[in-house]
């Protein structure tokens, strides 16, 4: 709280798997610590653990903290288990927002909408006006940009794609992350012109 965080979002352990008991024991520690809103961060597909409605209700029962958590897992029915328990969620798909808040999910949390934001908000203000059909057309255009993560790695793609969107030299990705080629990097380049998302200095 003292660094100016609103919340904490944390992967469980991983490496060595552990047992639901000893995550929400690890989770009840690291939230007690900062005495913050606390949410889980389901990540299987890095951690080598997903968490399941069962474990949120455990994590509900041992974490006072516990507000809710970001599912970037699979399964996409987990979203409306976990709205019925009285969770916040976020997805963590982006290409997936509008179908996540139709189940109740509150946002989402991705990379992609770095690239163009102004996609996403248009897509929560349609949403929470009731118009599906511009709802539909800015997750579209979110799609559109979330498919320009497929030229190359996803920190490549994402200081390359914000920087021509900017103007600005954004760098390169931090080791072991490479930067995208130089023809990884114009066929970006030329994405973005046609999504008319260059910056008019690029």
């Amino acid at each position: 709280a003292k660094a100016g965080v609103d919340a904490i979002c944390c992967v469980p352990p991983f490496f060595y798997g552990q047992s639901d008991k000893a995550i929400a024991q690890h989770y009840g520690a690291v939230a007690g610590a900062a005495s913050l809103p606390f949410f889980a961060y389901n990540l299987p597909s890095s951690t080598g653990c997903e968490i399941t409605p069962a474990m949120m209700a455990l994590f509900q029962e041992r974490v006072p903290e516990i507000k809710g958590l970001k599912h970037s897992a699979y399964n996409f029915t987990y979203v409306r288990e976990f709205v019925n328990m009285g969770l916040s969620c976020f997805i963590g798909f982006s290409a997936l927002a509008l179908p996540a808040l139709s189940l109740g999910a509150v946002g989402t949390v991705d990379g992609a909408p770095g690239i163009a934001p102004e996609y996403w908000v248009e897509l929560w203000k349609a949403f929470q006006n009731g118009d599906m059909e511009q709802a539909r057309a800015a997750q579209d255009k979110g799609i559109a940009v979330c498919n320009l993560l497929r030229i190359g790695g996803f920190h490549g793609v994402l200081k390359s794609a914000v920087s021509y969107r900017l103007g600005l030299d954004c760098g390169t990705p931090r080791p072991p992350g490479i930067p995208l080629s130089k023809e990884q990097d114009e066929t970006l380049r030329k994405r973005l012109s046609d999504l008319n998302l260059l910056s008019t200095g690029a």
